[in-house]
Order: C-alpha cells, then sequence, then structure tokens
C-alpha cells in the first residue's frame, strides 16, 4: 500500500515510539504518523531548516534525530517530537547511524567514528580506536548480547566487546574492505547479518567468519528488518526481499513498490514499512509475505495422564485445516533432549501405531504438522503409562507328561502365576495342535477335575495366565492317556438315584448318559442338558422310567465347543410337578434331594458337566 507522500527527495530513516510511527527524510527533517502512515505531521521544531535526518532512534521516552550533513547533529526529543534539542555537543561531521544498547547511546558519523553517551546525549565519549573512518563513515550498527558491530562505508565490519572502547575489524570470509561497503546490519538470534556492496553476507560466531548469502538476491541491500526470524532487504534496484530460510535463498516480494531505492526499513504490529527515496513511505501487510507454517495440532488419544495403556498404542490427533503431513516423536524424555523410541516425519495420516514400547514405561509423545510453507510449531506435550508386565508363562505340575491315567477322572494342577494373575485359561485338547479342543478361561484356581474322559485316548493340555495386562503365553504342553479298562452298565437294580458322569468326555459330538433309577416301581425322569447361562439347549428324557440302569445318547452336532451341564430330576409319580426344585444343584456337579412338604415324597436332582470340543 502507498502512503502519503512524507516530503522533499527521499524518506531516509524510520523508527517505531509505542502507536507513533517517525520518518526522518534528507531535506525535510521529521514526520510523524499516528495512524500507521495515512497521514504525516511535520515535527521539526527546534530542528534546522531542511535537515537531512538520516538516523532515529528510540531510548525509553528519549526520541534521537541524527542529521548528516553538520556539526553538532544529534537533537533529542522528550516529547514525542513536538520540541527538539541539540544534544551534538563535540560530536563530528554529520551522523549516519544511532544504536542503544542498554542505556548507552552510540553514533555513528561521516568522518569523527563512534560516539557514545551515557546520559541521553548530555556529554559524548569519543570510542573509536581502531575503527576504520573513511569517507563514508559509519553506517550501521548491531546489538548481540555486549558486543556491538559497527559497519564502515569502505572499513567492513568492526567488533567492540567493550561498549566502543576498542574495536577489531572482523571481515573473513569477506572480499577486501576496500572493495566492500557495508550498509546496513541485521540480528536474529545469534545470526548476524550485513548488507554489503558485495552482497548479504551471514555469520554465526559474532563476526569471526562470514558466509555469502545473496542467493536470489539482486542488488545492493540498503536496508534490513527483521520480523521474529525472517529479514528483509531493501535493495537499490526498488525490490524488497525476504528469506525464511536464515538466507539459503531470497524471494522478491516487492510487487507494487515504486521504482526507486528503499533506503529504510522499520516493522510495526503487522505490517512492514519502507521509506524509498522518492520521499514515499509504503506499507504491506506481514502476511502476504510471510509463509504463515501451519499452527500445532490438538492431541486426542490417549489421554494425557492416560495409564494401563497397550505397549502397540495408536496415537491419534485432530486434523486442522492446511496441513498436508505431520511429525510424530515419542520418548521416554519429556524434553525430547534424549530417550526418542519413535520418530517420524512423514505421516499423512491423523494416527499412528507405534511398536515396541516397554511395559509400565512412562513415554511422553507430540506433533508437529506441516504444509508447503514448513514445518509448524510442536503439539503440547502429552504423557502416558503403558500397561503393566504380561503373566509369566504357567509351569504344569500335574498330571506328568506322558502319563498313564487308571480311571476317567483326572485333576489337573499347575503354579499359580505371576505377577498379579486374577484368572488361569485351561484348554484340554484331543490332538496336539488344539484343533479339537475344550478350554475354560474362567478359573481363578490353580487346579482343575475334569470327569468321564475317553477310555484309551491321548489327551494334551495346557494353561496360561491373566492379569491386568492381558493374557501371558502358554509355556509348555503336556499329553496323558486314559486307561479305562471297561465302562459297562452294572446289573440289577440300584438301591439308590444316580447319575453317571458321560462317556466320552471331552465328546465330538456325541456321548452316552447313563443314569440309575431305585425301586420298587417306576418314576417320572426328566434329563436335560444346559448351557452356561442355564438355557436349556436339549431335553433327552422326560417320561416314565422303570427302576433300573438306562442309557440315552445326546447328540451335541447343532452346538457350539464348550461346557455345557446335564441334569437330571427324578420324582414319584403321584408327586407334582410344580414340586420339583428347577434350580436345585444346578451350576455345579452335585446332588440335591428334596422333601414335598405334604406328602412327604423324595425328589432327586442331580447335574454333572460335560464338554464339547470341536
Amino acid at each position: 500500500i502507498h502512503l502519503s507522500r512524507t516530503c522533499h527527495r527521499s524518506a531516509s530513516s524510520l523508527c517505531i515510539s509505542d502507536t507513533n510511527l517517525y520518518a526522518g527524510t534528507d531535506t525535510g527533517g521529521v514526520f510523524l504518523s499516528t495512524n500507521n502512515g495515512t497521514s504525516w505531521t511535520a515535527v521539526n521544531a527546534g530542528l534546522p531548516l531542511n535537515a537531512g535526518v538520516y538516523a532515529l532512534a528510540v531510548s525509553g521516552t528519549n526520541l534521537f534525530a541524527g542529521i548528516w550533513d553538520i556539526d553538532s547533529a544529534l537533537y533529542r526529543s522528550t516529547n514525542s517530537g513536538a520540541s527538539w534539542t541539540s544534544v551534538g555537543g563535540n560530536l563530528g561531521l554529520g551522523v549516519l547511524a544511532l544504536a542503544v544498547m542498554d542505556t548507552d547511546l552510540f553514533v555513528g558519523t561521516r568522518r569523527g567514528g563512534v560516539y557514545r553517551s551515557t546520559n541521553n546525549g548530555t556529554s559524548w565519549t569519543h570510542t573509536s580506536d581502531g575503527v576504520n573512518v573513511s569517507d563514508l563513515g559509519v553506517r550501521s550498527f548491531a546489538v548481540i548480547d555486549t558486543n556491538l558491530f559497527a559497519g564502515g562505508g569502505y572499513g567492513g565490519v568492526f567488533l567492540s566487546t567493550n561498549r566502543g572502547m576498542g574495536w577489531t575489524q572482523v571481515i573473513t570470509g569477506m572480499p577486501p574492505y576496500r572493495q566492500n561497503g557495508v550498509a546496513c546490519l541485521a540480528v536474529i538470534g545469534t545470526n548476524l547479518f550485513a548488507g554489503t556492496t558485495s552482497g548479504v553476507f551471514l555469520s554465526t560466531n559474532n563476526g569471526t567468519n562470514w558466509t555469502s548469502i545473496d542467493t536470489g538476491l539482486t542488488g545492493t541491500a540498503y536496508a534490513f528488518a527483521v520480523s521474529g526470524t525472517n529479514p528483509f532487504a531493501g535493495t537499490a534496484i526498488s525490490s524488497v526481499f525476504l528469506t525464511t530460510d536464515c538466507g539459503t535463498r531470497w524471494t522478491d516480494v516487492s510487487s507494487g513498490l515504486e521504482n526507486s531505492l528503499v533506503n529504510t526499513f522499520v516493522v510495526s504490529g503487522t505490517y512492514l514499512f519502507a521509506g524509498t527515496s522518492k520521499g514515499h513511505v509504503w506499507r504491506r501487510s506481514l502476511s502476504e509475505m510471510i509463509p504463515m507454517a501451519p499452527a500445532s495440532p490438538t492431541l486426542s488419544s490417549p489421554l494425557n495422564g492416560a495409564t494401563s495403556v497397550s505397549t502397540v498404542p495408536t496415537l491419534v490427533w485432530m486434523r486442522p485445516p492446511g496441513a498436508i503431513s505431520y511429525w510424530l516423536e515419542v520418548a521416554t524424555d519429556g524434553s525430547f533432549a534424549s530417550g526418542v523410541v519413535f520418530s517420524d516425519s512423514t505421516l499423512t495420516d491423523t494416527s499412528r501405531v507405534v511398536n515396541g514400547l516397554l511395559n509400565a514405561t512412562e513415554y511422553y509423545w507430540r506433533v508437529a504438522r506441516k504444509n508447503v510453507d514448513g514445518t509448524g510449531p510442536w503439539s503440547a506435550v502429552w504423557r502416558f503409562t503403558t500397561i503393566g508386565q504380561l503373566p509369566e508363562q504357567i509351569s504344569l505340575v500335574a498330571p506328568a507328561d506322558k502319563q498313564v491315567i487308571a480311571g476317567d477322572t483326572v485333576r489337573f494342577i499347575w503354579r499359580w502365576g505371576q505377577p498379579s494373575v486374577v484368572r488361569h485359561w485351561f484348554e484340554l485338547a484331543l490332538d496336539s495342535t488344539f484343533s479339537y479342543k475344550f478350554l475354560d478361561s474362567t478359573i481363578s484356581d490353580s487346579t482343575y477335575v475334569v470327569r468321564g474322559l475317553l477310555k484309551g485316548a491321548t489327551f494334551w493340555w495346557r494353561v496360561k495366565a491373566y492379569n491386568a495386562a492381558g493374557w501371558g503365553a502358554f509355556r509348555e504342553v503336556r499329553k496323558f492317556t486314559v486307561n479305562l479298562t471297561s465302562v459297562d452298565s452294572p446289573a440289577g437294580t440300584p438301591t439308590e438315584f444316580s447319575l453317571s458322569q458321560n462317556y466320552p468326555n471331552p465328546f465330538n459330538p456325541s456321548t452316552t448318559i447313563g443314569f440309575g433309577i431305585s425301586g420298587p416301581g417306576s418314576s417320572w425322569v426328566k434329563l436335560a442338558v444346559y448351557d452356561m447361562l442355564g438355557r436349556e439347549v436339549a431335553v433327552l428324557v422326560n417320561d416314565r422310567r422303570e427302576a433300573g440302569y438306562h442309557e440315552v445318547r445326546f447328540d451335541g452336532s447343532g452346538l457350539s465347543s464348550g461346557v455345557y451341564f446335564y441334569r437330571i430330576q427324578v420324582r414319584p409319580l403321584d408327586f407334582p410337578l410344580s414340586g420339583i426344585p428347577l434350580t436345585a444343584g444346578f451350576g455345579k456337579s452335585g446332588t440335591a434331594v428334596g422333601v414335598d412338604s405334604k406328602s412327604g415324597a423324595g425328589v432327586f436332582v442331580q447335574t454333572r458337566r460335560l464338554l464339547l470340543v470341536r
């Protein structure tokens, strides 16, 4: 945006004090704008007529103006330019540069070298020992911590580490100083930029060495300005250049600027102001020139401070507008200075599975998002703690491997798992690959009993444990063989009611269930099969049976593998059906006997467990 013409031939210097923008001109003194350059007012009371103001600086409440073509060429205003007082004293001819270092004020002159004042210009000390005060004098200053730099017309760059009392020329890497005038200096952190007649140079070690960094930049740089980490350079061919990579490459951002030399810059708020040799001040929004890296992402899952997180977690964050890819880091150190266990800057999705984390360990993670303009800042750092150690593998105790078992009932024993095991998973199979198996994952003991095993059959078994971290692994597999010589039903009439263990057990898909009815006479019998939830899945007998031993076949073809219960209920023929305690003995292998309160007749109920394997 072209702002109003200040006056005369050239806008030679700019500075900011709070919301006031000041422009020094080559023959018109000082002008003030309080509206970002939209309008200007001359503030020259006390200045010489047609003063050429080539340097402006603010120190506290004091505004200083340096005039280039007269002796005693420094003036001070304590009322925002409304009036000026000469504080030039014994300064040499012409002021080209001003610098403020803490409460000290430094002046660079055309031929008199460098002067310092510690009392806002009331008195001055000449501090030019070692400075080459050639025909073009000291044209620029820069400050890095306690180091003061001065740029000479054809003297190169000089460094003082004692507030100007002594100077050393620092031009290694630059052309010979007689061939290389320094027009401007700028500082970003510890980086020192120098605009010279031979191009732009950068030093990262307080001027000890210099490197040329003018790729993409044309013309001599006469002015620098800095916005954040981004320097601007104004050149003699009416161009403004910007670098966002510390000078690796410069980009022309001068579209719309008039054809004239850029003398001076200043950054104020969201604008860059440029003063040109035609007496104009121009303004442009910084956001139009500086590529805006995307803001940091918002982390989503796992929540900050989460515990018992998987050792293979999925980290999730929110997708922001304008982001193309992401950089994810995971570390055991919250500062990420060390302990980085995962780093990927090529992610295109908003989630990532991270493998290989340790149990019971605290981790920190963060995400930066990227686009064509660069990498944005890191997100907030979140932390999570992974789940504890999985259970150790279980040691089996009995039966021993390859043991031959006499009888159809086996008690399995193992050692209780560690650490903090709450239950065990037991598997019994008819093959070594456990393709046909029975399992129970609810065992809160270290022993388990299975009855009614198939005679002559070989079985394989194994156990694993569970804790808050999950299921551990199986450690070993043992096998055993059942040596059962006979399962023939006994002869004669039983003396009591009974329910035998099914045979074979486990079974696939059918098994035989035997039961005994004591005499004399007959009884009403119901034999049914139930699942683990107590739902009736099959009725095998529901009629009158004579006293004696009976068998019935159960086909489980339509059922899934697992634990089932079968229950017998026996009552006298004259015993009412409503008198049978339907829940007696259910949910475990066991026997219940009930007596009708009116007739005194008995009721027999017994339940056993069977195992269906697929």
